[in-house]
């Protein structure tokens, strides 16, 4: 069911250095897929379902804003579980808050940029 004018988020742009290290990094470390890849534009879709991570690569003198503005939240089963196999994949993450019905951490991908995991019941 549509909230509002729209049906879903249909990608979340994240902005990269280098759009094949960017996704062999989400495959490796985040276990996700890879939907579409443009060579040409230089961005690979990341699947995500129902929705996806575009992951674009900055044009020549384009630069990634400083400090954190938006960012994808995925949601998990198990926060625990999930927190560590990322830390055994070698990705930095935050240690979990919030409570036991409603928590979350933070992680970053190789250029930096900020995603979180959270878990509600």
């Amino acid at each position: 069911m549509a909230t509002g004018i729209f049906e879903r988020v249909d990608t979340f742009i994240v902005r990269v250095s280098d759009y094949k290290k960017a996704q062999a990094w989400y495959i490796e470390k985040l276990g996700l897929e890879t939907s579409f890849v443009d060579d040409e534009q230089k961005l690979a879709v990341m699947k995500v379902s129902p929705t996806s991570i575009t992951l674009w690569q900055l044009k020549a003198g384009e630069t990634r804003a400083t400090g954190v503005s938006s960012f994808p939240i995925f949601h998990t089963k198990d926060l625990v579980a999930t927190r560590q196999l990322l830390l055994d994949r070698g990705v930095e993450a935050e240690e979990v808050e919030g409570t036991p019905s409603a928590g979350w951490f933070s992680f970053w991908d190789l250029d930096g940029n900020k995603m979180e995991v959270c878990h509600f019941d």
